[in-house]
């Protein structure tokens, strides 16, 4: 009989000591976190429509327990479903995994992250954009103009060496009486149509008409930015923003039209 007290006074002491030190079984610890005050007044004022007022409760339930997994969850859904706050809801979402890896939500918990995560960033203002990119973007500009020009210069050569091929076989002919005669060349110039290029030693000078420049109108859909934009017509930021003077990336709204500059 008196060793079966000792057993009980043991057990006793143990289940003592693991409730004090929060270490109790997930299923009794998660029972005691929902019998918070705050807790049930969380719940209850989301089941009234007032989620500030839930949000605010269930803040207060974690300032007395910070390892509330049901705190965490609620907040969590109560971020993603009705306020709509991405990072608060990726944070509290993360921080209920974190305490509660094995849960049988896990799997959906993990999916509202991922879509959270798209909505967050769907959301970042262009201002914010990394600097690094925006260099590499306004370098891309560059190297494609570049590009362009240099195309130019080389069909420009090609012209005057296929010119200068001409005026080397005239002169051979007419320093040896033996060759032939050559062909008669038409006065029709051989580059008639194409852009006229003047020798002065190996300086080219371009005189076509600069490529006509216009615009395009843009409707902004929902989810839309100026960079999805830009990406979308293959139109630079940098003139997307030029030609919208006072574009503001924080403020767009659908239905807004926007110009889009074309060459």
């Amino acid at each position: 009989m008196i060793r079966l007290r000792e057993v009980w006074v043991a057990t006793f002491f143990f289940f003592l000591c693991l409730s004090l030190c929060g270490c109790l079984p997930p299923g009794e610890s998660r029972l005691e976190e929902q019998k918070d005050p705050n807790f049930l007044a969380g719940r209850s004022r989301k089941m009234a429509m007032d989620f500030t007022g839930a949000a605010d409760a269930f803040e207060k339930a974690l300032e007395a327990n910070p390892r509330s997994a049901s705190a965490h969850l609620e907040l969590g859904l109560l971020y993603y479903e009705n306020l709509n706050d991405w990072a608060a809801a990726i944070y509290h979402l993360e921080k209920y995994l974190k305490l509660h890896p094995m849960s049988n939500k896990a799997d959906s918990i993990r999916q509202f992250i991922a879509v959270c995560k798209q909505e967050l960033a769907k959301g970042i203002p262009l201002a914010s954009l990394n600097q690094q990119v925006q260099k590499e973007l306004e370098k891309m500009d560059k190297l494609m103009r570049e590009n362009t020009e240099l195309r130019h210069q080389i069909e420009q050569l090609r012209m005057l060496l296929a010119q200068r091929g001409v005026a080397s076989n005239f002169s051979r002919a007419s320093r040896d009486p033996a060759s032939p005669m050559p062909p008669r060349i038409a006065q029709t110039s051989p580059t008639q149509g194409l852009p006229r290029v003047e020798r002065a030693g190996l300086t080219l000078s371009r005189q076509t008409a600069p490529p006509a420049t216009g615009s395009t109108t843009h409707v902004i859909k929902q989810g839309e930015t100026p960079y999805s934009i830009a990406r979308s017509y293959g139109v630079p930021l940098p003139s997307l923003f030029s030609a919208n003077p006072g574009l503001d990336a924080k403020r767009l709204r659908p239905g807004q039209r926007l110009t889009i500059p074309t060459r």
